[in-house]
């Protein structure tokens, strides 16, 4: 019996919060405008929007003829 209550509550719930999220998203949604890859400034650097770091000193310390094998 309280297993059967519980369980309908559960499920009650949840889809409430489904409906919920679901609403403010299209409300929002509808008075700002979807929401875009463009719009995100999530993806910057991956896309090349940000500068290069600079190399560090030691990577160009390394001689033409060996390998190399000094790890800092």
């Amino acid at each position: 019996m309280w297993s059967t209550v519980a369980g309908i509550a559960l499920i009650a719930f949840i889809v409430l919060a489904v409906v919920a999220i679901s609403t403010v998203f299209i409300r929002n949604s509808r008075a700002k405008g979807f929401p875009t890859i463009e719009w995100s400034s999530h993806y910057d650097q991956a896309r090349g929007a940000m500068p290069p770091m600079p190399r560090p000193e030691w990577a160009d310390d390394v001689e033409p003829d060996r390998p190399n094998t000094d790890y800092r």
